[in-house]
């Protein structure tokens, strides 16, 4: 991931003035908050493990995003 915009409808992005911005640029400043690994089975049986992490995003939200990774 490299950015993160929230925009209308029609695409347009929202919240890009005033004090609170609706978006980051970049995630290399993010704290994010990790997971501990489990071991689940997504699809049709395939065996992963799975990490999550969340972090906030400004003052209007957060972001949670789950990674699978299968051998």
């Amino acid at each position: 991931m490299d950015a993160l915009r929230e925009v209308d409808a029609d695409g347009n992005e929202v919240g890009t003035s005033g004090a609170v911005k609706h978006s980051i640029n970049t995630f290399a400043s993010q704290d994010f908050t990790v997971g501990d690994m489990e071991t689940v089975r997504i699809g049709s049986g395939v065996s992963a493990a799975k990490v999550s992490f969340d972090s906030t995003i400004s003052e209007i939200g957060r972001i949670g995003v789950d990674t699978y990774v299968m051998a």
